[in-house]
Order: structure tokens, then sequence, then C-alpha cells
């Protein structure tokens, strides 16, 4: 993972998704021992719908251990049960909970960012997907005002029904979000090599980054999962 984070920054971060067994804090002891200056972490079972239940403590631990450390940047990836376009109404649901449990669960932490896959469509359609993921966030973030973390779009690379395989997908769907301010989005290198994004070259990669600038904006590219 290779992250900008704080966009006054002259050199990138550096780091991967790092363990949280034995607690959150846990990540941030691990991620010294391997030089790292940024992390991702899952705040809970990324194979449940709830998690242990964050206390207080844990919060200030993990923020303390955090400012005492080398890492800069926290990023958090959600559940990958949510999808906040299911084509299932009562997946749909328990998504959207899901989502916003994971935005509190960042903002008592104090992490900026909560990187997550748009959805998948399951056969309604691309644009009616884009427009239920635009509404899942607007839900999420009425739910959550005046925090601080921001919703990251991850770049896809479109197996099934999945969206977010073109920057044009993430463009739209930011679009659609009545708080823009937000959002922000996330780079996979394999996803969208998968996707047809050709940076096998230096040459093509910059053209790739010019296209991502020209169609959302390399402001709000905040991540990269180099794969």
């Amino acid at each position: 993972m290779d992250t900008k984070g704080n966009t006054n920054m002259t050199t990138h971060l550096l780091g991967a998704h790092t363990s949280t067994q034995g607690g959150v804090s846990a990540a941030i002891t691990l991620a010294e021992k391997l030089n790292f200056t940024a992390i991702q972490i899952f705040t809970k079972n990324n194979n449940q719908w709830k998690g242990k239940v964050l206390t207080q403590n844990d919060a200030d631990e993990f923020k303390q251990k955090l400012s005492r450390s080398s890492i800069k940047v926290v990023v958090s990836h959600d559940s990958y049960l949510i999808n906040l376009c299911s084509s299932k109404p009562e997946l749909l649901e328990k998504s959207r909970e899901a989502f916003v449990d994971e935005l509190e669960r960042c903002e008592m932490l104090g992490i900026p960012y909560l990187n997550f896959h748009p959805g998948a469509h399951g056969g309604m359609g691309e644009e009616e997907g884009i427009k239920l993921i635009a509404e899942s966030l607007n839900l999420a973030h009425e739910k959550t005002k005046n925090f601080k973390v921001k919703s990251m779009l991850e770049a896809t690379a479109g197996q099934g029904t999945a969206i977010g395989y073109t920057f044009e997908h993430l463009k739209k769907i930011i679009d659609l979000v009545d708080e823009k301010d937000r959002m922000c989005v996330c780079i996979d290198t394999a996803h969208i090599f998968a996707a047809g994004y050709d940076i096998k070259d230096k040459k093509n990669y910059n053209k790739v980054i010019k296209d991502f600038d020209e169609i959302i904006g390399l402001d709000l590219l905040k991540c990269f999962h180099m794969n």
C-alpha cells in the first residue's frame, strides 16, 4: 500500500495490510517492526457482519500508540460482505447498516479513510447500480454527520457484475454523492490492470494517471494498493 495521506507531504508513505490479531493496537506494533509509514487494517472480522465492540480504552490505546509511532496514515478496509448496490433488499439493508458501523469504528479510532469496493449490481445494470451505491453513501453520510473519515472508493477488476472497473464509474458515483468532500479514491494496480488499464511500463502508466486526473482528479487519489 502506497499512501499519499496528507497532500502537503512531499514523500509517499509505504506499508501493507497489517494484522490486528490481539487487538487493533497490535497492528501499530507490528508495523513499526516492519518499518512501515502507512498501514491498512480491518477494524473487525472482515467476514462477519458484526464485530467485537470497540471500547473507549481500545480507541485511546490505538491513538496513543499511533501518535508515538512512525505510522503517518492508517486506512481501514470494510467487510467483504458489504454490497452497497445489492439487488436483494435484505442484503442491501444489512450492507448499509454495516457500512455505517465501519464509518463509526473509523471515526472512533481516528482513521481518516475507509476503503471499500463499490459493489456488484447483480443484474440490475451498471447505471442502476451506480445510483444505488451513491444512494447508500448518502444515507451513510447522513447518519454520520460531521465525521472526518472519508469514504474511499477502490477501483475494481470488473469481475462478474462488479462496478468500479472504469474511472468513469467512480466519477459517476462521486458526482451523485451529496457530500463530495467525504469521498476519495484508491487505485489497486492489479485490479485496474485486469480491467484493461495498461500500466506495464512508465509511458503507459503515466497515460493512465493522466486519464485519471482528467476524469476524477489527482486530488482525490489518496491510496495505492500495489499488487
